[in-house]
């Protein structure tokens, strides 16, 4: 179902499907698989959604450290499965 809303933003969409997606509900489309973007939006972009009491996941004091160890986490877990082949 994943690579259909890739197929409605570019038809016969020619990369691998990728998670995680966020797909618009109004035309299916997936409207962005950038990892890095959609962890910092969800905290900072997304807050009108929290529920009433819900942490800060971003704070402001953190924030460097967050990205830090983000990028570790990208470049040594996440990333490893594109250096396997």
């Amino acid at each position: 179902y994943l690579r259909d809303a890739y197929n409605k933003r570019i038809p016969d969409y020619p990369k691998g499907v990728t998670v995680p997606a966020i797909v618009e509900v109004a035309t299916g489309q997936v409207v962005t698989n950038d990892f890095a973007q959609i962890t910092l939006d969800f905290p900072t972009e997304w807050t009108a959604h929290h529920r009433d009491g819900a942490p800060q996941l971003y704070p402001e004091p953190l924030r460097d450290e967050i990205d830090e160890v983000a990028q570790r986490i990208y470049t040594e877990v996440n990333n490893g499965v594109y250096r396997c082949g």
